[in-house]
């Protein structure tokens, strides 16, 4: 189609793994280094999340990721380890890859659909960065 967008728009959770392969063709096409490549997709990435509880956003066992994109770290000049970081939480005893942390981690600006939504949404993700997000609703 040939069309160069400046800004992608990651709507909900599922839609995180465009990240990944935008941090692909940077690094393999453009010859950036990983750090590089995640500054440039984070510029230019929007997540709306509509989904205000935590049982709404997709999250994986390490061993379906293992079937499925056991060659991607590679690709990205990573290690595993360092690929499964970018979709949990420390403080999550579950270990799962949480697609929504994935696309807020790849993303410069994150929202929610309303302010009480956004409320919500914040406290889900607050977690990420402890003392970060703070609730400054007027």
């Amino acid at each position: 189609m040939g069309l160069k967008p400046d800004v992608y728009h990651s709507n909900e959770g599922h839609s995180a793994f465009i990240s990944l392969e935008r941090l692909r063709t940077m690094i393999e096409e453009h010859h950036l280094t990983f750090n590089q490549a995640l500054e440039a997709v984070r510029a230019s990435t929007l997540f709306t999340t509509h989904t205000p509880v935590p049982a709404g956003h997709d999250a994986f066992d390490e061993d379906l990721l293992r079937k499925y994109i056991s060659h991607y770290h590679s690709r990205l000049n990573i290690t595993w380890d360092e690929l499964m970081s970018l979709g949990r939480c420390e403080s999550d005893t579950d270990r799962k890859f949480n697609m929504s942390y994935l696309a807020t981690r790849m993303s410069q600006e994150v929202n929610g659909v309303s302010r009480l939504h956004g409320e919500v949404s914040q406290g889900m993700f607050n977690k990420l960065w402890p003392g970060i997000l703070k609730k400054n609703y007027s």
